[in-house]
């Protein structure tokens, strides 16, 4: 069978990093950074990135992206969005990113763009629609909260032809009650927040309801080999109530999913 399509999930140890790769054209986005060396790896196979989206400005998210905007200008790459959210915290890390953004647009390299549900709300990529379900720009329910940046981390949805995949970034129990259900649902799902305690409220969602409602295929969880108290007992008690899903972890090493989108074949890549 010929897999036009392939996510790879990479072992970045405690942290994100998500390739979506059309494999014909070899054109890629990028989905955060958490340390360099396993992106670029990664980069290296890549004949185009066509766009990056940044869940949120932890380091454990971007720590590796201002060497990831750096190759991009060393190859030349030119015009490659980078979808953002409003935060600006002011960590060591971020304003390293930050300088690294402004020399990428200076020189052409990249552009910005915001990324929120009302806008843009989805972009065409890569042959397939990447859709923004959080967070919102301007919502009466907003529930940001400058000290905690993963409230506003966004979740995004990618869809090709018949397969899905939705990617939680660190978004907390409280944020998937107010995305709209019928987004919820994907064949492939990464879980938010490295398999941390989702539940802290009666207005939160705990693993296993999450898990029920995406009713995705496989599961994979980004985390490293010590994992800061991550699984947390919670999700742990949610996979046994999901035999009969895939569940895979980044502390063995990158997950690579081919994907043939008219059938919906998915296969674990050898």
């Amino acid at each position: 069978m010929q897999y036009d399509y392939e996510i790879s999930f990479l072992a970045v140890g405690h942290g994100d990093a998500t390739l979506i790769c059309q494999t014909a054209k070899k054109h890629a986005v990028l989905i955060d950074a958490a340390t360099a060396a396993p992106v670029l790896s990664a980069l290296s196979a890549i004949a185009e990135v066509k766009a990056i989206f940044i869940t949120h400005w932890d380091k454990d998210h971007i720590g590796g992206m201002p060497a990831v905007i750096n190759l991009l200008t060393s190859k030349n790459n030119k015009d490659v969005t980078v979808y953002i959210n409003r935060q600006y915290p002011g960590t060591e890390i971020s304003e390293r990113f930050r300088r690294t953004l402004d020399e990428g647009i200076e020189d052409g390299t990249i552009k910005t763009a915001m990324a929120y549900k009302e806008s843009p709300g989805q972009v065409e990529l890569i042959g397939g629609l990447f859709i923004i379900l959080w967070p919102w720009h301007w919502h009466k329910d907003s529930i940001l909260n400058y000290k905690d940046t993963n409230l506003d981390s966004l979740v995004l949805r990618f869809e090709i032809a018949t397969i899905s995949v939705l990617l939680g970034g660190d978004a907390k129990g409280i944020v998937w009650p107010q995305i709209e259900n019928s987004k919820l649902k994907a064949n492939i799902f990464r879980f938010p927040h490295h398999g941390g305690s989702l539940s802290t409220s009666k207005k939160s969602w705990s693993s296993d309801k999450l898990i029920g409602e995406v009713d995705p295929d496989y599961v994979i969880l980004s985390v490293g080999i010590h994992g800061r108290n991550h699984p947390s007992k919670e999700f742990i008690e949610a996979m046994k109530k999901h035999p009969n899903r895939k569940f895979f972890f980044t502390s063995k090493g990158t997950i690579s999913l081919q994907m043939e989108s008219k059938s919906g074949d998915i296969s674990l890549r050898n």
